[in-house]
């Protein structure tokens, strides 16, 4: 009866052993396994709002990097460079108080971000930073 028993606890052990051995890896945070791929997104959004702004089209540069949602998740220097080039381009296109909330934005991302001096010196874009910065 006492080896019959020692066998069963040995079985049931070895058992043990062998579930906690076929166990799955925990699965990786969400956040972990979308961070990458979202600056992906990010960065193709921006680098297509830069195409289309530097090719003179500010309303397609506008709706390519404010219908991206993945910009505002991505890292600062993205999230800096995409709200700059729309504030630019909401600028050019005479819709100074969304320029003026990009630029907001930007300072909420970077308290200490500054145009460079040719951007501080455009007629249109410069006023409405310096008009933030004080």
């Amino acid at each position: 009866m006492k080896a019959k028993n020692g066998l069963l606890y040995l079985a049931a052990i070895a058992l043990g052993f062998l579930l906690t051995a076929c166990q799955s890896p925990p699965a990786p945070h969400v956040g972990e396994a979308a961070q990458p791929s979202t600056q992906r997104i990010a960065q193709a959004a921006l680098d297509e709002g830069a195409r289309q702004y530097e090719a003179g089209n500010f309303q397609g540069a506008i709706k390519v990097l404010s219908t991206t949602g993945e910009i505002n998740l991505a890292k600062p220097d993205t999230q800096i460079k995409a709200h700059k080039l729309l504030a630019f381009s909401y600028c050019a296109t005479g819709k100074t108080s969304f320029c003026h909330a990009e630029f907001v934005k930007i300072l909420s991302i970077d308290p200490g971000f500054k145009l460079s001096e040719s951007e501080r010196s455009h007629p249109i874009w410069g006023p409405v930073f310096e008009s933030i910065r004080k």
